[in-house]
């Protein structure tokens, strides 16, 4: 009986094990297309992570900003090349960062990022040959924004690609083990095919240690290896595919590590938070600047570095700010665990799945308390200064007129904008010696001050006799990069010092000279015979 079925037996383990590897080759072929789009992925996010890296590196602190500030302050020759070098560093990065997969809002912050970049390189253009030292302001408004896109959306990418693999690799895995249920079946023909049983058996063996690995790569241990069988070529290629699969998710999972390092650099507080106004992630800037420990305030409300703080931005605000799709700036205050009070520039934006449905918010708090201080200090000091009863002015390194208080107009008859950029020599009254003038350069320039008496001309031709006090004032690294004018009015001093002379020589009553005046006369008499 079983040798009339055998052929039947025979006819239906071939058909099977046909079966079996046509299934095993598609298996092969789903994973290796799983493989190409990691390995797509991958380089396309080294690419990216690689160009981001030097934007950011060639933009931040001593990078392209703040080098051309300093080239406007200082005229510094040596940082010309620098300069140049970055802007070259910043158009090739950009350019590599566009041949990667981009999408429209990633396009347009690139775009912003050139933009700012040649207004950088027009304004360095004109620095090289402007005739004074001034701060030129650079709005790095766009380029924060640009930079805050990019990452945020490479890193919704990030989890979008872990998400469409993990779907593609449980499909490939229900699709091995279809396979593997037509396996019992062919061992049915083992008592004729002993061999082929005994293969069949080891493969399923085989399988079944593929299956435990792609189950740890599931869990996320990227580095679980698979045992390349000494049989079966299908499996053989399977494992291989599956080993350099791991491998390249390992590579991916040390990228997203690579972006996690970045946010953590940043100097700036970064928050994630839910559309429930819960904290999800906060960066190492955050948790140092409020002094919180990390898991003091993840999974916490937002609105808990706001306690006791009115300007606070309530969770109705978030999401009516996120909603707009455009990022908000809301300068506002923090309180600190320990209670300090910081002003902050809160920047708002949310986070995007595939579909475009915000899902997340991003929060970038950037600490201006100093600033503010400094702006609050400025502002009185240029108020004292402005109420002052002596003339003050203010030159650059060359003596040209930067600014000019109030008593100085009305001292002179000069307003502001007629003495902008010119010298004090339209002052000059003709009363002092070439080596007044020489004396005064070479004690300022020595970086002392200089003190003296100086006869003035007014705009309206009068002389002006005043005690004036001139002082050099330096930067942080002892440059000398401006000069500061102190005068008081002298006349009334100077005519009192013409008088006594005066009652010196001469009789008050009848301005006949006296006996003083004739000594001193017949002195100059004798020593000139």
């Amino acid at each position: 009986m079983f040798k009339n079925k055998a052929p039947l037996v025979i006819l239906l383990t071939i058909i099977l094990s046909i079966v079996i590897i046509l299934h095993g080759m598609q298996a092969i072929k789903k994973v290796t297309e799983i493989e190409t789009l990691w390995q797509h992925y991958n380089q396309d996010t080294t690419k990216k992570i690689a160009a981001l890296s030097v934007i950011q590196n060639n933009l931040g602190s001593v990078g392209l900003i703040d080098n051309f500030k300093d080239f406007s302050i200082k005229h510094d020759a040596s940082l010309i090349p620098i300069i140049e070098d970055n802007k070259k560093q910043l158009l090739q990065a950009i350019e590599s960062y566009k041949n990667t997969e981009l999408t429209i809002e990633q396009r347009q912050a690139l775009i912003n990022l050139e933009t700012v970049i040649n207004e950088i390189s027009e304004k360095f253009e004109n620095a090289k040959i402007a005739s004074t030292d001034q701060i030129i302001e650079i709005d790095v408004k766009p380029i924060d924004n640009a930079l805050e896109l990019l990452v945020n959306q490479e890193a919704q990418r990030s989890k979008s690609q872990e998400l469409e693999t993990n779907i593609a690799l449980k499909k490939t895995l229900n699709f091995i083990y279809i396979g593997t249920a037509f396996v019992p079946i062919v061992i049915l023909g083992g008592l004729i095919f002993l061999y082929f049983l005994r293969h069949t058996i080891k493969t399923n063996i085989e399988l079944k240690i593929l299956t435990n690995a792609v189950r740890e790569i599931s869990k996320g241990d990227f580095l679980q290896k698979v045992k390349i069988p000494d049989s079966n070529d299908e499996l053989i290629e399977l494992a291989k595919v599956f080993n350099n699969m791991s491998a390249n998710l390992y590579t991916t999972s040390i990228s997203k590590d690579y972006l996690d390092n970045i946010i953590n650099t940043m100097i700036d507080m970064l928050f994630v938070i839910n559309y429930e106004g819960i904290i999800q992630t906060v960066n190492l800037a955050g948790l140092q600047v409020l002094e919180y420990g990390q898991a003091e305030l993840i999974g916490k409300p937002f609105n808990t570095i706001f306690q006791d703080i009115k300007e606070s931005p309530t969770d109705v605000q978030l999401i009516e700010l996120t909603n707009s799709n455009t990022h908000k700036n809301i300068e506002t205050n923090i309180k600190t665990k320990t209670g300090r009070i910081l002003s902050v520039i809160c920047s708002f934006s949310a986070m995007k799945d595939k579909d475009g449905d915000s899902f997340e918010i991003v929060c970038i708090l950037k600490d201006i308390t100093e600033r503010k201080s400094y702006e609050d200090n400025l502002r009185k000091l240029s108020g004292a200064v402005e109420q002052s009863l002596s003339s003050m002015v203010i030159t650059n390194i060359n003596g040209e007129i930067e600014f000019v208080n109030k008593k100085f107009t009305e001292n002179t008859g000069y307003t502001f904008e007629e003495v902008k950029g010119k010298t004090p020599r339209i002052l000059k009254s003709g009363k002092h010696s070439p080596e007044f003038y020489k004396n005064l350069w070479d004690t300022i320039l020595s970086g002392k001050e200089f003190r003296s008496d100086i006869c003035n001309r007014k705009k309206d031709g009068t002389l002006s006799w005043e005690l004036m006090s001139i002082a050099p004032i330096k930067d942080t690294k002892g440059m000398i990069t401006h000069f500061i004018s102190v005068k008081i009015d002298d006349l009334e001093r100077r005519q009192a010092e013409e008088r006594l002379k005066y009652l010196a020589h001469y009789d008050v009553l009848t301005g006949i000279p006296n006996r003083a005046l004739f000594d001193d006369r017949l002195n100059q008499a004798i020593h000139g015979a």
